[in-house]
Formats: C-alpha cells, sequence, structure tokens
C-alpha cells in the first residue's frame, strides 16, 4: 500500500518533511551566502602579490609613499585583478628630489611610472620598445617610455632622462622594476626638457653609447 495522504493538503507525511527542510535551506541561504563571497574574495587577495611589501622590504619607500599620497597605489591595486596584469617602475630613493609640482602633475607623475599590463624584459625592448604609460594629458592622450638595449643592458628614456632598467620583481601579475632615477615626462617638466636640433638629437644618442661603454 502507498503512504496514506493528508486529507486537508494532499501531502503526505514525507512531503511535508522535505518541505521544513527546504524552508530551512532558502531561510539560511541569505546568511551563508556572504561568508562565502568573504572567504573566496579573501582567497583571491592572499593569491595576489603584496604591493606595499615588495617596495618596503627592497628599500623603495619614496616611491611607495608617492603611491600612496596620490592614490596610485590603490589603482594599482585594482589592476592587479585585471588579466592584463601591470607593470611598475619604481625610482630609487635616491632619485628623488623636492618636487614643486601641483597635486594632479604629482598624479601624472605616479602614473607615468606604470604600465596597464605585464610587460617582460624582452617585451619592453620589443616594437621599438616605444610603451605607453597609465599618465595622459588633457585630452587623453598617453605620455610615453622609450626603450632600448645595449648588450644584456635594457635602459628606459624620458626625453630628459636616460636610465637603466633592472628586475625588482617579476611574476605575473605583477613585474617591478628598478631605475636609478626618477622617470620626468617632458609634458610636465617642459623646463627641463631641451630642444635639440636633428644635429644635436645624433650627439645625444652617441653621447648615451658612450657613457654606456665605460
Amino acid at each position: 500500500m502507498g503512504h496514506a495522504l493528508d486529507d486537508a493538503t494532499g501531502f503526505g507525511p514525507h512531503d511535508a518533511t522535505c518541505g521544513v527542510v527546504l524552508f530551512t535551506i532558502l531561510l539560511l541561504l541569505p546568511l551563508v551566502l556572504p561568508t562565502l563571497q568573504v572567504h573566496s574574495q579573501s582567497h583571491i587577495q592572499q593569491a595576489l602579490p603584496n604591493l606595499a611589501k615588495i617596495l618596503n622590504e627592497s628599500g623603495h619607500t619614496k616611491f611607495m609613499s608617492l603611491l600612496c599620497s596620490t592614490g596610485t597605489g590603490c589603482y594599482i591595486e585594482r589592476q592587479l585583478n585585471h588579466t592584463g596584469g601591470i607593470t611598475l617602475f619604481s625610482p630609487t630613493d635616491d632619485a628623488f628630489f623636492d618636487l614643486n609640482l601641483s597635486r594632479e602633475q604629482l598624479v601624472r607623475l605616479a602614473k607615468y611610472h606604470f604600465v596597464p599590463e605585464y610587460l617582460t624584459m624582452a617585451m619592453l625592448d620589443i616594437n621599438g620598445g616605444f610603451v605607453g604609460t597609465m599618465a595622459t594629458d588633457y585630452i587623453g592622450k598617453p605620455y610615453h617610455l622609450d626603450f632600448y638595449s645595449f648588450g644584456e643592458r635594457l635602459h628606459a628614456v624620458t626625453g630628459i632622462v636616460d636610465t637603466q632598467v633592472s628586475i625588482m620583481y617579476q611574476e605575473f601579475p605583477l613585474a617591478i622594476y628598478q631605475v636609478d632615477k626618477l622617470l620626468l615626462p617632458p609634458e610636465i617638466f617642459k623646463s627641463l626638457h631641451p630642444r635639440r636640433s636633428p644635429l644635436g638629437q645624433l650627439l645625444y644618442k652617441m653621447e648615451i653609447g658612450l657613457n654606456i661603454q665605460q
């Protein structure tokens, strides 16, 4: 014989038990989901590299201070969650000097030191070494960095400074390269940007080559 049906509802005792269990699950679901989401987010955060720890332990405290004071560090942390990764050029503490800049200029200076994608040394040197940074002008045109190699050494050129690039941290999604000078974009430091004739540009490149060989 089958289970007897309840006269009023048409459901038997087994169906009533299932209904209680389902009701309990639905009641607890809003409490359980946030916990699962927090656990998932925590796991992702633990997997990401700790930018502040890497810079501070490497003695790049002034660059870390620049990122924090301009709010750029928070942007970088968010960018690390993207699949493209991020590339930073971190000046040593000795590279910094007194900067008489507005807050907007400081933000652009900080953004000039990173690229919103993960780039290896080889990738920096290809395609003429012309790389767009996160810094832009008023119409959204990016400030660029130029790279060239001489032997096994890679150099970054802004038009004002020329500095050697060396690996500090390299593990996807984050690449950090040490530079011995603060990268000065000509768009901000116009007074330091000499206008060279074609002959002057040739002599400048020859001078760079001689300095590298010494």
